[in-house]
């Protein structure tokens, strides 16, 4: 039996296992036809991943598959993008060229799935307009920003090229999902469909860790040509990493998997199947061993609890519990193992904190000598070249510091300018909404929670593979989340003012 076949035998077990678990713990709002029909597209898309053999046959597979199965209403189609956005790996297909020029843009998974399920709702007349959202002005300023950048030391036809990608992978899922998320159903329907999109990863994760055996490996090798995820281990265990291009990706996602799952626990009857759901998302991070997402989880937790009733005492308890907890792990084999690889406390790898540290002193160097609209050869500096590692590569491992020496000041001033002004109004408007409208209030507070985390994960990573898709989605779901909690407040409002009136009368 080949490689191929038997990994796609083990990821379609484990996927259909998890599909299983989450058909019996279904929330009210998604009817069992509907997630089944989910199911089968997923697994569809699995299966033509296997029995392509060509990205080119695959990516043909995946558009009728998607003509098929796909409602045309815009609505519909921003779901199932959410559904499918990270079902397989990230590869990459340069699209021939014509007339001397050799491709016209490079092509991955999500710009893919962006252009076919997306693209098309752009060009139509959507319920809001540009601009009329708050976020809206610093995203298009920094796609401007990006695309003027990108002509910098480069030809006409790479600059468009460029450009053209990064309005594919930052302003189309922004705009569109800010659009037609607008509505708590809406909402609640992208956050179920993101969190049965990542689930199987939880079991494959934890699969691969108990198994030594990178199992996707065999899938990107032959079929995908992607690159393959190499064998790292720390304190002899295999790192997990499922579909992702690293096991620090795998935690990322898994951290937001169970942030999604924290807001849906309430609205789930079978209290069973969410704690074994829970437990699962849990086992898969540790099995990452990825000190980052480890920290970003624990930002979850406590900003999740921060935003709610006696949150501050919740938050001291836990943190009394887990110092007092740390001695007697280190009392067991296994503990012991757990405790050193804690970031700040343990000795292991510790490699990688310095490293780290190191790359923000030289960035801060290389930074001042361009810090307005950064350098297109920054990593041509002395001071990047030392940060060479043994791999023959110099590793970006802060999102911050990959914004920063490119595009300068005025980049990641934007880049925080969309994040940090969604976190804040996420946070300010909990203390509007109606006390009636608890999901609405519980959905605030997950968002808050999501992006404080990942604002936190990416100061540990550089936005590879999927950390960047993440974050532009969850910038336009938390922009459609405002306009929906605003639109609900001036309800309550006007609906106050009318019985005040009636009262009166």
């Amino acid at each position: 039996m080949s490689e191929l076949f038997r990994s796609f035998i083990v990821i379609f077990v484990l996927s259909w296992v998890t599909f299983g678990v989450i058909k019996y713990s279904l929330p009210p709002f998604l009817p069992e036809r509907e997630f089944r029909k989910w199911r089968f597209l997923w697994l569809a898309v699995l299966v033509a991943a296997f029995v392509a053999h060509s990205i080119w046959v695959l990516i043909g597979i995946v558009t009728v598959l998607c003509f098929i199965l796909v409602p045309p209403k815009p609505k519909d189609r921003v779901i199932y993008y959410l559904l499918l956005v990270c079902a397989l790996p990230q590869f990459t297909v340069e699209i021939p060229g014509f007339a001397g020029i050799r491709y016209i843009f490079t092509l991955s998974y999500t710009r893919f799935l962006a252009l076919i399920l997306l693209f098309g709702i752009v060009m139509k007349s959507p319920p809001k307009r540009l601009f009329s959202f708050k976020s809206d002005k610093y995203v298009v300023l920094y796609v401007l920003l990006l695309c003027y950048l990108t002509f910098r030391d480069n030809t006409f036809t790479n600059g468009l090229r460029e450009s053209l990608m990064k309005v594919m992978d930052i302003f189309v899922p922004y705009f569109v999902l800010s659009r037609y998320l607008d509505s708590k159903d809406q909402l609640n329907k992208a956050i179920i469909a993101l969190l049965i999109c990542m689930a199987p990863f939880a079991l494959i994760g934890t699969f691969e860790f108990l198994k030594h055996w990178h199992i996707y490996n065999a899938l990107k090798h032959t079929s995908l040509s992607g690159k393959i995820n190499l064998y790292d281990t720390r304190e002899g265990a295999l790192r997990a990493s499922a579909i992702f291009a690293s096991p620090i990706v795998l935690g990322y996602v898994m951290v937001i998997g169970f942030g999604l799952l924290l807001y849906l626990q309430p609205l789930i009857a079978n209290e069973r199947y969410v704690k074994m759901s829970g437990f699962a998302l849990l086992a898969a991070l540790l099995a990452t061993m990825a000190r980052g997402p480890w920290v970003g989880f624990v930002c979850l937790c406590f900003a999740y609890m921060w935003t709610g009733r006696g949150g501050i005492k919740k938050i001291i308890l836990w943190t009394a519990s887990g110092a007092a907890l740390l001695p007697l792990l280190s009392l067991t084999p296994v503990g012991d193992k757990f405790v050193q690889l804690l970031p700040f406390i343990g000795n292991s790898a510790s490699g990688t904190i310095d490293y780290r540290r190191r790359l923000l002193e030289q960035a801060w160097i290389v930074f001042k000598r361009h810090p307005l609209l950064g350098s297109t050869t920054f990593l041509d500096t002395p001071e990047m070249e030392s940060m060479r590692q043994g791999q023959g590569i110099i590793d970006l491992v802060n999102t911050f510091v990959a914004i920063v020496l490119p595009y300068g000041i005025v980049g990641l001033g934007l880049f925080g300018a969309i994040f940090l002004g969604l976190l804040s109004r996420c946070y300010f408007i909990l203390k509007r909404i109606p006390a009636s409208e608890i999901d609405l209030l519980r959905m605030g507070r997950l968002f808050f929670a999501i992006l404080s985390s990942i604002l936190l994960m990416i100061s540990t990573v550089s936005p590879i593979d999927y950390i960047s898709v993440f974050y532009w989605t969850f910038a336009g779901i938390i922009a459609a989340y405002l306009h929906v909690a605003e639109n609900t407040i001036k309800e309550h409002r006007a609906n106050l003012n009318l019985s005040t009136i009636h009262i009166n009368s």
